[in-house]
């Protein structure tokens, strides 16, 4: 089904490039406005998909959400492969090619969220700002789980200084039937309690690699998602039965997110791969805390064009919506639960 479904959008997005479709830059440039932001809303090209419920008694949730100290946990660019269309075959990028995309991007929408972040109260953090100590760092780089979707690990890449979580690259990765175990889940609401977070954000980046005249390679862009995961606050009490699992302060809700689908647009564009060598990482806590990275070299392409840039000025102008309608969400959902 969700090759199909890939299958369809980048017919449409064939269709729509003989009509005048727009680049990275003019996305970015409309995404930077109200207007244009409620002008894809109205086409489906961005969707804030929240929804507000009652919580069940029996979970026992009595403190209000918040997302006031959130740590973006990880940023990932993950290629769908294995599906032709009339754009050609596909193929796959090596991971060194989508980690240095990934790495290039991080810094503008970092930027973006920091700065819209703190027009509305919000403080988001990295992994090199909330991992404050070498257990910390350990227990952020080992964390494992099991359930949910599984994605090949060469299909999916993160940016230097993050971890890659394979499992959490579908949009509102949650744990709970059909999802990630509560017993893997529940790691990240410790996690995110050692740490001082109230939420968590995961950003992924799906790719689209195509081969053209039987030669030219194009790395299309598909679609932008930042998925939300809600730490409840209400402390454990011993002896309830679902505290532990969906309604203790380590407890984590996961299911909300907004997606940005535009696919069909280019990010680089070359005749072959080049050699290249295979980028590497050490993860180090540094003095005063927090985690650094290290390259070590990049792959070569043979490039005829490069929009990378353009996709992380996208990124960081959609990042200001997701976080408003996040923050509208929050606040409608604990009003609803009379949490506030």
């Amino acid at each position: 089904m969700k090759k199909i479904l890939l299958l369809l959008n980048l017919m449409v997005c064939i269709l729509l490039a003989g009509h005048a479709q727009p680049s990275l830059a003019e996305l970015a440039e409309q995404l930077s406005t109200e207007d244009g932001h409620a002008k894809l809303q109205k086409q489906g090209l961005v969707r804030h998909l929240y929804t507000v419920t009652k919580h069940p008694g029996k979970y026992y949730i009595e403190d209000a959400l918040k997302f006031e100290r959130v740590g973006l946990i990880t940023l990932m660019v993950k290629q769908n492969t294995g599906v032709s269309t009339e754009l050609g075959k596909s193929f796959a990028m090596g991971p060194a090619g989508l980690q240095a995309i990934a790495t290039e991007i991080e810094s503008p929408l970092v930027a973006s969220l920091k700065a819209a972040g703190a027009d509305k109260g919000i403080e988001v953090l990295t992994p090199a700002e909330f991992l404050s100590s070498p257990a910390l760092v350990d227990e952020y780089l080992d964390m494992s789980f099991e359930g949910g979707a599984a994605i090949a690990a060469d299909e999916v890449s993160q940016a230097l200084g993050y971890r890659a979580y394979d499992r959490l690259t579908l949009p509102g990765a949650a744990g709970g039937l059909g999802g990630i175990k509560y017993a893997s889940y529940y790691q990240l609401g410790l996690l995110a309690q050692k740490c001082g977070l109230d939420a968590m954000i995961v950003a992924v980046v799906n790719v689209y690699p195509a081969i053209t005249n039987s030669v030219d390679r194009k790395l299309l862009f598909y679609d932008l998602c930042f998925s939300n995961i809600l730490v409840n606050q209400t402390p454990v009490v011993e002896g309830r039965k679902y505290p532990k699992i969906l309604g203790g302060y380590v407890a984590c809700m996961g299911g909300s997110y907004s997606l940005l689908s535009f696919g069909g647009l280019p990010i680089l564009e070359f005749d072959q791969v080049g050699k290249g060598e295979i980028l590497s990482e050490g993860f180090q806590v540094v003095p005063g805390g927090g985690l650094r990275s290290e390259v070590t070299s990049r792959p070569e392409l043979r490039l005829q064009a490069n929009y990378v840039e353009d996709l992380g000025k996208v990124l960081g102008a959609f990042a200001p919506h997701y976080l408003r309608a996040t923050q509208d969400f929050i606040q409608a959902s604990n009003q609803k639960n009379k949490l506030e």
